[in-house]
């Protein structure tokens, strides 16, 4: 899971969690979480999943199967109330 808040308004929140799929199905994957202010939500996807990416190269010496991220994206309000943003992934076996 990925978080972040702030109550500065107009203020941009971003989140992401990046996912690597190992190559395979008896074998673990590797998950990422990035979070940024001021950045898109297409930048802390990229960012997520490079992470992850590179973390399982790191950890496995090969290449994912495949790549994905859950990207988050929203404003704070003008008038400055709290705002939470977040990204989840949830493995289900």
């Amino acid at each position: 899971m990925s978080r972040i808040s702030s109550n500065e308004p107009r203020r941009m929140l971003s989140t992401s969690v990046g996912c690597a799929l190992p190559q395979g199905i008896n074998k673990h994957g590797y998950i990422s979480e990035y979070h940024a202010y001021g950045e898109t939500a297409e930048d802390v996807g990229e960012h997520a999943v490079k992470l992850a990416k590179s973390m399982y190269s790191t950890w496995t010496n090969e290449a994912p199967l495949k790549t994905y991220s859950i990207p988050e994206l929203s404003f704070v309000e003008e008038n400055g109330d709290w705002k939470t943003v977040i990204s989840v992934a949830v493995f289900v076996i």
